[in-house]
């Protein structure tokens, strides 16, 4: 082997160890880039997906949040009423294409729930989940399992429209949605993708052999966790190619080749150097003797060689103009698909805005019928409120004044409808009046109407009456069906009601005139015993005015302290000395002179005035009673008559032990007297609070005993110090043997449930010495003195004054 051989062997080797070198660095950028483009398209994939599903669960979100803001929702909450549930959450999951609907309350409990496809019937929130949610106060979004079905359901705390985003919420509102094949194929449509749920813990990665590109996201549940995967595989036509041999391969092999090529002819130029010198300079030689001649006198050839380099400029030309107008058509090519690009996005996304803005439309219209029906409706019965029915009266009145017609209007008040409220609860009450409601509108004719305008307060529109007898035997019959039994908390109630009747055009000519002339009716059948129906007659005016007269009056007496209390004593049967004083209070009128509680207590019962006058009897009568303790009298108990108006006042046992303390009198010295039906018809509140009072050391005395219920129960239970016999029935002893075995018989009870026993009306010494006898504590009555004036009681203090007791 010649070193010719030798060299050449040398080079070939050389370069095969370059190429191996080559392509090996070629192949690892080229998996290096592979793997970058897939973490790249593996991320914009799962981007893409999250997307899509935040974008397909916006009306779940949009659902739980709006109605979340509804004040009836809230309203609801309070009442938990199924009707209004019922007629609005179940229309809106068919709108929002939603499967269930769960309401819970403040406590975590289940209120109402409307579910299908297979949800469960209890909602499987853990507690503490739910009470975290609670704390944070905010809307979320989660995906559970029930079987082998995933659901997605969002939830929003109810505030209504005007709650603050700090305040706690009344409950919440969440909804859920199945997730089906046909919602995985509507993702499959949007993300050009082959999309399929897998388990939790699968591996996402591409599989062997196969260029696709798997992405996955997370659906997690309440705890955070996932509880499910949505995977994604694309098959991209770019990812095939990059699964394909590599471009860079062939580069690496052109490469290959010039470089072997260029090292040959390195080596073939180096040992055929000089023979090749040797001819082009021969060759040189020649072609200066052949064509010299020919070029050099401007001949043909010389010109054929001009005109050939100009043909070879014009071409040149002629190509850079072709390749000008290819990158300007290729721009212009460019610039058309981007212009038709936009136009297409401008037009999807008009066309989106198109469609929210129809949607915006009808939902602003329901929104607005629904607020109009709200206007002019009761929220509860559904039933034409004041203003609705106000307009319906004042257009039968007016038809009737043009064609000569009558109508009628009934007022309507459930008679004691506050025992239901007070017993039961306010939600049973809200229930009992939509029975009453409905019982109410199946007696009445097409063309009547029935309205609430309030509490247990309905109206009674009757147009167009042949007679007024008519509207009489319509009233009749709803008295009927409202005393039929109820049936509420699984008992039998039956409620009843007073009605009042006015006729058009004899009782009123308008709307106001004729409503006031029911209600003014609707009082008299109270007065009468309830339970029935009295029509207006001008004498109830006349009263009614006096009584709005002497109410004026009442509240300018109060005003300009016309007031006055006189005092009883109370004697002590034993030692006949004055044990006590009951405060009886006085209207020193300016013109009638001085009046008696009977002709003007119920009047401030009804106006609301007794309130004010109450806390004025107590404080006189307790100051009063401080000032004869300062003067050096022995103290005694004040006894002060309490309204059960009085009792419903929140503010009531907060003005006592202020009047207490303003007075100074001590609590013991103070005694409180209730009647025997104001007891009765007390709700438990009242009973804690009355318990409240006789802890803090105030005495508690029953006062009319025997002319209320005369249930023994309450005198069990009731916290009481004091039993007072009415004086009906110490008016006839000892001559009346009932009233006497029937006052024996109190004052023998009395002493077993450790009460003390004033007997009222005392009169007569017989009446003394029976109540002796008996054991009787204290009497009251004219025997020993009537209620005086303050000064007149300070001197009978003065004087001792005393019962004859017998030896």
């Amino acid at each position: 082997m010649n070193r010719v051989q030798t060299r050449i062997i040398l080079l070939i080797a050389l370069v095969g160890v370059m190429l191996v070198g080559y392509l090996s660095v070629a192949l690892g950028i080229q998996k290096s880039r592979i793997e970058s483009v897939l973490r790249e398209q593996g991320d914009v994939s799962t981007r893409l997906l999250e997307g899509l599903v935040e974008e397909l669960g916006k009306d779940l979100r949009i659902f739980a949040s709006d109605y979340s803001e509804w004040d009836e929702l809230v309203a609801f909450m309070g009442r938990r009423d199924p009707l209004w549930a019922a007629r609005n959450l179940a229309t809106g999951l068919s709108n929002f294409r939603a499967t269930g609907c769960w309401l819970f309350d403040g406590n975590g409990a289940m209120v109402w729930r409307q579910a299908s496809g297979g949800l469960p019937e209890v909602w499987p929130i853990p507690k503490e989940r739910l009470r975290a949610i609670y704390a944070e106060g905010s809307r979320g979004r989660c995906f559970f399992t029930a079987g082998k079905t995933l659901y997605e359901c969002r939830w929003s705390p109810i505030r209504g429209s005007t709650g603050l985003p700090s305040a706690s919420p009344v409950g919440y509102l969440v909804v859920a949605r199945i997730w089906d094949a046909s919602f995985l194929k509507q993702l499959e449509n949007l993300s050009s993708c082959r999309v399929h749920l897998g388990s939790s813990g699968e591996k996402v990665s591409g599989k062997a052999g196969r260029p696709n590109l798997v992405s996955a996201v997370a659906l997690a549940g309440f705890d955070g966790l996932p509880v499910d995967m949505l995977i994604a595989e694309s098959q991209s036509p770019f990812l095939a190619r990059l699964g394909e041999w590599p471009r860079e391969f062939l580069v690496s092999m052109v490469i290959f080749c010039v470089l072997l090529l260029l090292l040959l002819s390195f080596y073939l130029f180096h040992f055929l150097r000089n023979p090749l010198l040797a001819l082009s300079r021969s060759l040189e030689g020649q072609s200066r003797a052949l064509l010299g001649p020919l070029l050099a006198d401007g001949s043909i050839f010389g010109r054929l060689a001009r005109l050939v380099d100009d043909s070879f400029r014009h071409r040149e030309r002629l190509e850079a103009e072709i390749r000008d107008r290819q990158r300007a058509e290729t721009q212009v090519r460019e610039w058309s698909a981007s212009l038709e690009r936009r136009v297409s996005e401008r037009t999807s996304k008009l066309e989106d805005a198109v469609a929210q803005l129809k949607e915006e439309i009808e939902q602003r219209r329901r929104l607005e019928e629904r607020y109009q029906h709200l206007a002019y409706h009761d929220v509860l019965t559904g039933l034409p409120n004041r203003t609705l029915l106000f307009d319906r009266i004042q257009q039968a009145l007016a038809w009737g004044g043009r064609h000569g017609g009558q109508a009628a209007v009934l007022f309507i008040d459930l008679d004691r409808f506050k025992m239901v409220n007070d017993s039961l609860g306010h939600q049973v009450g809200d229930l009992a009046l939509v029975h009453i409601a409905g019982r109410l509108k199946s007696c009445l004719r097409a063309s009547d109407t029935v309205g609430r305008i309030g509490g247990d307060e309905f109206i009674v529109l009757l147009s167009e009456l042949r007679a007024p007898e008519d509207a009489a035997h319509l009233a009749r019959q709803m008295l009927r069906q409202i005393s039929e039994p109820l049936s509420l908390e699984g008992q039998e109630h039956t409620l009843t009601a007073s009605i009042g009747l006015a006729l058009f055009p004899g009782d009123g000519t308008d709307a106001d005139a004729l409503v006031k002339a029911a209600d003014t009716a609707m009082y008299q059948a109270k007065e009468f015993g309830r339970n029935n129906l009295q029509a207006f007659n001008a004498g109830m005016g006349v009263r009614v005015n006096r009584a709005l007269s002497m109410e004026n009056q009442l509240r300018r007496g109060l005003d300009e302290n016309q007031l006055v209390l006189h005092y009883q004593p109370l004697v002590d049967l034993r030692t006949g000395r004055i044990s006590g004083a009951e405060a009886l209070v006085r209207w020193q009128h300016p013109e009638a002179g001085l009046l008696f509680p009977d002709e003007f207590i119920q009047i401030a019962e009804t106006s609301g005035l007794i309130v004010p006058l109450g806390e004025w009897v107590l404080r006189e009568a307790c100051r009063q009673n401080k000032e004869w303790q300062a003067a050096g009298f022995e103290p005694f108990a004040m006894g002060v008559n309490l309204s059960p108006h009085q009792l419903r006042n929140p503010r009531f046992e907060d003005d006592l032990y202020r009047i207490l303390r303003e007075t100074g009198l001590e609590a013991r010295w103070l005694q409180i007297e209730i009647t025997e039906s104001a007891v009765v018809q007390q709700s438990p509140a009242t009973l804690k609070l009355f318990r409240r009072i006789q802890d803090a050391g105030i005495q508690i005395s029953l006062d009319d005993f025997g002319t209320g219920y005369s249930s023994l129960s309450y005198l069990r239970g009731f916290p009481l110090n004091k039993l007072k016999i009415d004086r009906s029935f110490i008016r006839e002893i000892p001559m009346n043997a009932n009233d006497a075995a029937i006052t024996g018989a109190v004052i023998h009870m009395a002493r077993h449930l450790k009460l003390k026993v004033v007997a009222e009306g005392v009169e007569t010494a017989g009446q003394v010495a029976f109540l002796r006898g008996m054991l009787s504590d204290e009497m009251q009555g004219y025997f020993f003195s009537h209620p005086v004036p303050a000064g007149d009681f300070r001197r009978l203090l003065s004087e001792d004054r005393r019962l004859e007791v017998a030896g």
